[in-house]
Order: C-alpha cells, then structure tokens, then sequence
C-alpha cells in the first residue's frame, strides 16, 4: 500500500506492507509481556529463587514486602531471668539480671530489617524536638524583645535633612543600643509529626539493629521487681 504524506511542505511517498500483527507474549493472566516488564520479573524469579545477583542491605529495604519476606530470617536470643539476692555488707534486698540457657525465637519480620538510618534519623529527630524547652514539650521560651516591645518614645531622633546624618526614624530601631533585636527567637514549638507507619518502621529498625549486634534484652518474666513495677528500678538492673 503506497501512501503520500508531506514531510517539510514536500510529500513523501511511504510504502508499507499489510499483514498480520506482531505476536504480543502474555502472561497467565492474559497480560502483555513487554521487554522491560519481562526482565523484570526475570530478576524478580532469581530473587525468589535465590538464583539472582547478591542485593546490598539498602536494595533489600527497598524491595516490595512480598520479596522481602523471602530475606527474613527469625532470630534465636538467650532469655534472662530477674533474681533477687540479698547485698553483702548491707543487706538490703537488690535484684539482679541473670542470662539463662533458654532461648526465644524472634519474628524476622520485626527483628530483622537492614538499617535505615534516614528512617531512624527521622524519628530521632522528632523524639529530640519534642523534648525541647524547659518543660521538655517541644514548646521552647527563648524571646527577645522585638521594635514593639522596646518602652521609647516614638519622637524621629533628628529631622530627615540638613543635618549630614543617616535618615533615622525613633530609637528602637536595632542598630541602636538598647533598641530592638532583629530576626532574634520567639516563643514557638519544635515538634513535628511522624507518620504512623514512619514510626512502625523506625522501631523496627532500631530492633533488629540491636538484636544483630547482640543488645537485645529479652526478660522471661518480671514478677521479682515487685507489684510496683518502678522503671528506676527496671534503670538499675540495665
């Protein structure tokens, strides 16, 4: 079939052939299979099937939860138990932690994540700013006095021309000594939000970077620390 069609104001003759369509592979579904979608799921096969190429720990955090399910692995921690003992010396009532031979299975769904230190950083940094100001609030105090607040008069300090000084309006202006402060802090709170899922994900980050390096605490039971429950006394025995 010969067609004309104009390129730059000249026409062009375009010949092609009819037939039939190319072939387009589908998957189960009934789904185009395109070039870049098929080697994708190639690559995501080879991760399944362990088959595929050594992933970093950051490609690993960056997967989709159903292929990240196939790195985890449950982890198997000593249990510590709480006894109390009587001090030498003293003899007051003290309690102690003691490592037992028993051990606990950790989900790897919690406690084995590779690190993310943007998310950690992130629900670091709001912790810490919620903590900010004399009544740790997030609300800080620190404020100085701005042109409003300064007690002068508002009288011009010399008249705008003839004198051969700067154009000055009254004494509170900031290049004045006892004016007013510019750009200086006002009372406002630091805190911000994180989201719910951002906070899930940062402690369970912060968990399985302490259960990898061996820090991870796990108590069988906490009877021994009395029907109070004190956390100074949970401070001492850490």
């Amino acid at each position: 079939v010969s067609t004309y069609r104009r390129r730059n104001n000249r026409k062009v003759d375009s010949t092609f052939v009819l037939g039939t369509p190319p072939t387009i592979p589908v998957n189960e579904d009934g789904m185009p299979l395109w070039r870049r979608s098929k080697r994708r799921q190639r690559w995501k096969q080879g991760i399944k099937d362990g088959k595929g190429r050594k992933l970093t720990d950051v490609q690993i955090a960056n997967l989709p939860p159903a292929l990240r399910r196939e790195y985890w692995q449950d982890r198997e921690v000593n249990l510590w138990t709480v006894q109390p003992y009587t001090e030498t010396g003293t003899g007051k009532e003290r309690i102690r932690a003691i490592e037992t031979d028993s051990t606990v299975k950790l989900p790897g769904s919690v406690f084995d994540h590779p690190p993310r230190s943007d998310v950690m950083h992130l629900c670091v940094r709001a912790t810490l700013a919620g903590r900010r100001g004399p009544n740790r609030d997030g609300i800080s105090h620190h404020v100085t006095k701005r042109k409003k607040d300064i007690a002068y008069s508002n009288r011009k300090i010399h008249p705008q021309k003839g004198t051969g000084r700067a154009r000055h309006g009254d004494k509170k202006a900031p290049q004045f000594k006892g004016g007013a402060k510019a750009h200086g802090p006002v009372k406002r709170d630091h805190s911000f939000k994180v989201n719910k899922k951002q906070r899930r994900l940062g402690l369970m980050h912060a968990l399985s970077s302490k259960a990898r390096e061996g820090r991870l605490i796990v108590f069988e039971n906490l009877e021994d620390l009395g029907p109070e429950g004190k956390t100074v006394m949970m401070r001492k025995l850490l």
